[in-house]
């Protein structure tokens, strides 16, 4: 019997095929919204053991019946559409690692790119250790992840 109790366990590929397939498969004739990208990049980050969370931003006026108006922001100007927090690495070789490291994706489609205000944002992420990120395909953020050593073709 193997380590998982016979139990069938998928490889990292498996995962990012899923994830993939499910993603193409809404978008009708090759178009994919941001909305959609998130969701698949959210997928991902989940099935890998990220805590990771969709972000919005914008603001509004409250009115209430004789009280003065209040102007709400919600969130900094520029805030990527996902934070979250990357596991903690376990190769041995964690040069280019930390546990609970924050992480920011930027989700955009060509040819769009990102405002300067949610330039600064990711610069700011990365100024302060995190791993910042402008994605226009869930397979890029697979490749990012790859890239500072995580889930290189084995399980995560």
């Amino acid at each position: 019997m193997d380590s998982t109790g016979g139990q069938h366990v998928p490889r990292h590929a498996d995962l990012v095929e899923g994830v993939l397939a499910s993603h193409q498969n809404r978008a009708p004739r090759g178009f994919m919204s941001e909305t959609a990208l998130v969701d698949a990049c959210l997928r991902y980050l989940r099935l890998v053991g990220c805590f990771a969370w969709r972000v919005n931003t914008g603001a509004m006026t409250i009115r209430a019946p004789g009280r003065r108006s209040r102007f709400v922001r919600f969130n900094q100007p520029g805030t990527s559409d996902i934070l979250g927090l990357l596991p903690e690495h376990s190769d041995t070789d964690r040069r280019f690692w930390r546990p609970g490291r924050f992480l920011a994706v930027e989700c955009k489609r060509h040819p769009n790119s990102p405002t300067v205000a949610q330039q600064s944002f990711l610069e700011s992420v990365r100024m302060h250790g995190g791993l910042a990120l402008v994605i226009f395909d869930v397979g890029e953020l697979v490749v990012a992840l790859q890239a500072i050593g995580l889930w290189g073709g084995g399980n995560p």
